[in-house]
């Protein structure tokens, strides 16, 4: 939802307003006291309350219960993030109404429950407002009666006399209401009720904000200013009591968001959680499942190449929004990747709204060291930031330079924050938080942090090393968003603390041009071979026992081609074939690693060092030397109806499977792919794995180099070839 920004402008730049507590403290002619009545819809009211919030504005929100909103499980954190926020939270007062209709016995044990209500909830409520219902114009009579204070010995005080329902002087005769001749309301059932009974200040009441005496009183009741006092106005002959209904200043504009964060920040989660009739919502639409011929397009799944790719990535943009333009449903999209394309958003679909979702860095950091990432300095799979010393960072250094990078980046473009710890309290608190950056939600089911977030998080222990690193790199963030130590949860963020500056040029540095120009002005560049298609397996010059001979391959091209002839001729190693499940395997040999699946409805596989899928043995893999990484190229052809993925498969001494692990999706283009290997591994391969469905299964190029990190330039960028895409694996069967 947006507002009107003339209101905000005008709102922002008021001096001296305040809520209207402060207004009745503050005794300055030039005082300023502004109210919202919440009387149809508490969701836009809290957007309001942010953007109020943003702008340094507080304001007196008056809440009715016995609304349609108030029954909601999400009224509680919602009443809860107006304190939050810095305003005040006020009661508008029906109770009156509430009676005439029946609906409840004793007004005045009804507005002592309404006000114990708040008490219970931590908010202390001083002030109430008398509500315009339609029952009080059918039975003449203001919810404001039932308090002494508007009463003298013979009938209303002048102050509150020839009034509307809602205290304050309307031209129209209709909404005029007559003075009563008598402090018993007679209801149509023959029910009796004494007016004035009690004061405002036996109820722990300070006043009633519908009639405030020496005050000049601008209210958009009914969408108009007729009500408004503007002679008095103009000559300012004291000061204002402004009464905006947020309902009112809403805009007709379709109000698209795009919810950035880091990866596993809970984004696919939060995604799936947000749902709402008037809306659509996405995770990671934009690049991965934005169809095209009714088939996902899933641009990440292989490596990022495709965020290399400028024009490919504007104009995707493009077309994302051509079709927003066109529709009258607002598009929320979570996603992890556009954090890095900050400026391609906002030139190509600056109708989306930038929103952060954060989650507390420590327990991300962890979860990308548990998903490989920055494993080896050459990850193919991530974006990472170019950054002095890259290649000698430790892995949980590198996390903390790629997190510090994006978390800056977040921060510095954003102006709404999301917090996945403020989401995960309660369903009502994830429709609260939502509706306060302005996105609609209906209450989700089972709103469980540990369902299906991370699993792995298990802890946030960390080494006294790893603590000394996340404190430089990360602490000063983490303590911006609330979080504190690195033990204790997300502290809520004052009023003064969240951003209120517009956002500035995104910060993230920009992503190299790869691997391959990695070194470009020191006059030397790193290249990968390119072998004859049909070989296959072929242990290309990386592999030689001699670093120092990789080294000088950076820029002697001709001599690597005329060393890898010979290299070829002593180093073959035969594919290994198999087709089933990886504890069942029927397998073949081959040279040339082609693959036809006379069951295509069992997975299958092409080990590329000749081992099989559970075990490794003899001549069989490659020894590992975890002194180096490891890098390569190959291409594949293949015919299936599902996905095909290269695999790392480590074998310990006893020449036992100890872990596999995906390292991109295969689309039949020369790809790159990166790897470091597990301390514990004794020898290794790689594998060329069709789901079910794969009939045919072919490798055309395969190389591979190993390196030792140190050997790299400081600023490490990544290889990137691959440019096609296809559908994703989800995973082994």
């Amino acid at each position: 939802m947006r507002f009107s920004e003339q209101l905000l402008a005008l709102l922002g730049s008021t001096p001296n307003i305040g809520t209207t507590s402060e207004l009745l403290a503050s005794g300055e002619a030039n005082a300023v006291g502004l109210r919202h009545d919440v009387d149809h819809d508490p969701l836009v009211a809290l957007r309001l309350a942010r953007l109020e919030q943003r702008i340094g504005v507080r304001a007196t929100y008056f809440f009715l219960p016995g609304a349609p909103y108030w029954s909601s499980v999400s009224m509680e954190p919602i009443l809860l993030r107006f304190s939050r926020f810095g305003h005040e939270v006020a009661l508008h007062n029906n109770v009156l109404a509430q009676w005439a209709l029946g609906q409840i016995d004793c007004p005045y044990s009804e507005l002592q429950r309404q006000l114990d209500h708040f008490q219970e909830l931590g908010l202390r409520v001083s002030l109430v407002s008398s509500h315009g219902d339609r029952a009080c114009y059918d039975y003449q009579f203001s919810n404001s009666w039932l308090f002494s204070d508007c009463w003298a010995e013979n009938g209303l005080r002048p102050d509150w006399s020839g009034l509307s329902a809602e205290g304050v002087i309307d031209p129209r005769s209709k909404f005029t209401l007559a003075d009563p001749t008598s402090r018993i309301l007679t209801r149509p059932d023959g029910a009796r009720v004494e007016l004035g009974k009690y004061s405002l200040e036996e109820f722990g009441l300070d006043a009633d904000a519908s009639n405030l005496h020496g005050t000049i009183m601008l209210t958009d009741s009914g969408g108009t200013w007729k009500r408004s006092d503007f002679s008095s106005f103009r000559e300012r002959n004291g000061p204002v009591s402004l009464l905006l209904h947020p309902e009112h200043w809403t805009t007709n504009d379709v109000d698209h968001a795009v919810v950035l964060s880091t990866a596993r920040s809970g984004s696919k989660w939060a995604a799936k959680q947000t749902r709402s009739d008037g809306s659509r919502t996405t995770h990671e639409f934009i690049l991965n499942n934005r169809e095209k011929n009714s088939v996902p397009q899933h641009l990440t799944s292989t490596d990022i190449a495709v965020l290399k790719e400028p024009r490919g990535m504007r104009r995707s943009l493009q077309e994302l929004a051509h079709e927003a333009k066109g529709s009258t449903e607002p598009h929320i999209d979570f996603n992890v990747y556009l954090l890095h394309f900050l400026d391609a958003l906002q030139a190509e679909a600056p109708m989306y709204r930038k929103v952060a979702l954060f989650r507390h860095p420590l327990l991300v950091a962890q979860s990308l060291i548990a998903r490989n990432w920055f494993h080896s300095v050459l990850d193919v799979k991530h974006p990472a930031p170019i950054a002095p010393n890259w290649t000698v960072l430790s892995q949980f250094e590198r996390v903390c330079v790629y997190l510090r990078h994006a978390y800056t980046t977040l921060i510095d473009a954003t102006d709404d924050w999301l917090f996945l710890e403020d989401l995960t309290i309660s369903p009502g608190d994830f429709v609260a938080e939502m509706a306060s950056v302005g996105i609609r939600t209906t209450t989700p089911v089972g709103v469980s942090h540990s369902e299906k977030i991370d699993p792995s998080d298990a802890s946030n222990q960390m080494t006294p090393v790893e603590l000394s690193i996340y404190r430089e790199q990360l602490g000063d963030i983490a303590r911006k968003l609330g979080y504190g130590s690195t033990d204790s949860p997300r502290r809520p963020i004052a009023a003064t603390s969240n951003p209120t500056h517009a956002p500035s040029a995104p910060c993230w540095p920009s992503i190299g041009p790869g691997l391959a120009d990695m070194i470009l002005g020191s006059g030397t560049q790193l290249v990968f071979l390119e072998n004859a298609k049909g070989t296959v397996a072929k242990t290309p010059i990386g592999l030689l026992r001699d670093p120092e001979f990789f080294r000088r391959t950076f820029n002697l091209r001709h001599r690597v081609l005329k060393r890898l002839e010979q290299v070829l001729k002593l180093l073959r190693s035969p594919a290994r074939l198999g087709v089933g499940t990886a504890t069942n395997e029927v397998d073949n040999q081959a040279d040339r690693g082609i693959l036809r699946n006379s069951s295509p409805g069992r997975n299958c596989h092409i080990m590329l060092m000749g081992s099989r899928w559970q075990s490794c043995a003899g001549d069989t893999g490659l020894v590992a030397d975890q002194a180096f990484e490891y890098a390569g190229r190959i291409s594949v052809e293949y015919e299936t109806d599902t996905s095909v993925a290269l695999f790392l498969l480590e074998y310990d001494r006893d020449g036992s499977l100890s872990q596999h692990t995906r390292l991109i999706r295969l689309t039949g283009d020369s790809q790159v792919f990166a790897f470091r290997l597990s301390s514990q591994t004794d020898r290794f391969d790689l594998a060329a794995y069709g789901s079910k469905g794969t009939r045919y299964l072919s490798i055309t190029e395969f190389e591979l180099v190993r390196f030792d990190p140190a050997s790299l330039p400081n600023a490490c960028e990544l290889l990137l070839v691959s440019k096609s895409v296809g559908a994703s694996l989800e995973g082994l069967d």
